[in-house]
């Protein structure tokens, strides 16, 4: 195992392996600040270093373009049709956000972000290897968090369950990248840890994520898809009757009670200010940051696709569903075509990523998040640009089939 995971480390004398670095150390800086306090009391602490986590991210993401990188920004598809037009209306929507000042620098923080992904090159190996070692890292990070922090009630450390389970979600994922033991035993230390934090979104979207990549990878193979399918919805339905409370909940947290914990109060107020706002919104991360909630007094709506609603308007949310759509069904057309195992394997991640996803969108407002693993990994899946690994066969002559030449006449003699 020890020579498989050093065989796996990228190599820090290429340019690659320097840029590979520091995108896993862009996933680390997103996870090293909740390291910050011992219980729930000390959670402002790390609401404190949260800006610095996020500039941290995009300056690993900036240097990493230094060694890797395709600036043939005129050519790149991703940036023409959706960067720059998404880029635009956010400006607009600026003009009438309650926070101007916040939702311009976000403007800013994701145009220069989506930028320095999109130009990144690396192929499809060259990703996997990212994951790899990405989920490598979170995941002993994660261990070493729980083993030195105090867990009381909800909170481990002084962590937010919905932000550990950012953290949970996006390390199992990302382990999908190894093709042994190690990503089931990944997924077991994550669906333990959200149990115990009791972070619903979590587990859900770890458990949709394990389904949808599974099909996937059996599409190839009806048969084999519909008895793995078979056998999940059995696995499922039995784990259900043992762990039906968890997710239906307890007390404050019940679903007849708390009304997914108290979401739907705030689903409706999230609504009647949608109403007064309806087609161009009320500014980029104008309720989804701590900056701009204690300056507007706006709490988001726990729903990413209400809190796009909510920030950007109509206008703004068709096109973030648009961008989406888009490139789930762009993943799923590179699914059917490649036959190189790399570049499948890859895509199946970043799809079902995609669909998981939609559990966190739901019952959480990071719908566009900087400063957790869970939003760099979605603008990656979104924005990036991964070059072809598409194995060329060339035809050479002496490969084409010639007609058998006739036999060489000698001249008669006498």
């Amino acid at each position: 195992m020890s020579k498989a995971i050093i065989d796996i480390l990228p190599r820090l004398n290429t340019r690659t392996g320097i840029a590979q670095w520091l995108l896993v150390f862009a996933f680390l800086a997103n996870v090293i600040i909740l390291f910050r306090g011992q219980s729930y009391e000390d959670n402002y602490l790390i609401d404190e270093v949260a800006r610095t986590a996020q500039l941290a991210s995009l300056g690993l993401l900036s240097l990493s373009i230094i060694f890797c990188s395709d600036l043939r920004l005129a050519r790149n598809k991703t940036f023409v049709l959706v960067i720059v037009p998404f880029t635009a209306y956010l400006f607009i929507n600026t003009a009438v956000s309650i926070t101007p000042d916040i939702s311009s620098q976000y403007v800013i923080l994701f145009f220069l972000t989506t930028t320095v992904i999109c130009i990144l090159d690396l192929g499809a190996d060259d990703w996997l290897r990212v994951f790899r070692v990405a989920s490598l890292c979170l995941s002993a990070a994660l261990l070493l968090f729980i083993l030195t922090k105090t867990r009381e009630g909800r909170f481990w450390g002084a962590v937010h369950p919905n932000r550990m389970g950012t953290w949970l979600f996006v390390t199992a994922m990302l382990a999908h990248a190894w093709k042994n033991w190690f990503r089931w035993a990944v997924v077991c230390l994550t669906l333990y840890v959200g149990v115990r934090v009791d972070s619903r979104f979590s587990v859900l979207g770890i458990a949709s994520f394990i389904v949808v990549s599974t099909c996937l990878g059996y599409a190839q193979s009806p048969r084999k898809a519909l008895l793995q399918i078979l056998a999940i919805v059995i696995i499922g339905l039995s784990a259900w009757n043992v762990v039906t409370h968890f997710f239906v909940g307890q007390g404050d947290r019940s679903l007849e009670g708390g009304g997914i914990s108290g979401r739907d109060v705030l689903w409706e107020e999230a609504f009647e200010r949608i109403s007064h706002h309806v087609l161009l919104g009320s500014g980029f991360r104008s309720s989804t940051t701590t900056e701009a909630i204690s300056e507007s007094g706006v709490d988001a709506a726990h729903s990413g696709w209400i809190a796009a609603a909510d920030e950007l308007g109509m206008i703004g949310l068709a096109a973030f569903v648009a961008i989406y759509v888009w490139k789930g069904c762009e993943l799923l057309n590179w699914i059917r075509n490649t036959k190189d195992p790399s570049s499948q394997r890859l895509y199946s991640i970043s799809l079902a990523g995609l669909v998981a996803n939609v559990v966190p969108l739901t019952f959480q407002p990071n719908y566009i998040n900087f400063g957790d693993p869970l939003g760099l990994f979605i603008m990656l899946v979104l924005f990036s640009r991964i070059k072809s690994s598409r194995q060329i066969v060339s035809t050479t002559r002496s490969q084409v089939p010639t007609l058998p030449s006739r036999p060489t006449r000698r001249p008669l003699t006498s």
